[in-house]
Order: C-alpha cells, then sequence, then structure tokens
C-alpha cells in the first residue's frame, strides 16, 4: 500500500508519472480512508491462505 496524501496527486501530470504498475488505484478521503485501509490489508490476508 503506498499513500499519496495530497490532491495534487490526482491531477493528470502526476498521474502520467504513476509506474504503469499503479494502473488501479483508489482514491480516499478523510471520511472512508480507514475503511479503505481496513478492506485492503483484510484482501491481502484472503489472497495469502
Amino acid at each position: 500500500m503506498i499513500a499519496l496524501l495530497d490532491e495534487r496527486f490526482l491531477e493528470e501530470e502526476a498521474v502520467a508519472l504513476f509506474p504503469r504498475e499503479w494502473g488501479t488505484y483508489t482514491v480516499v478521503n478523510r471520511f472512508n480512508v480507514e475503511q479503505a485501509v481496513r478492506e485492503f490489508w483484510e484482501g491481502r490476508g484472503r489472497a495469502e491462505n
């Protein structure tokens, strides 16, 4: 998990610089970040079992 904590990372110029492996990403905010982190780690646990 990598967290880019600034809205400027949503700008097209910044996104264009992301590695191609980052093709899928989730935009979160202070209201849903806790849930997104929890879901990420829960998903990792299922994938490894």
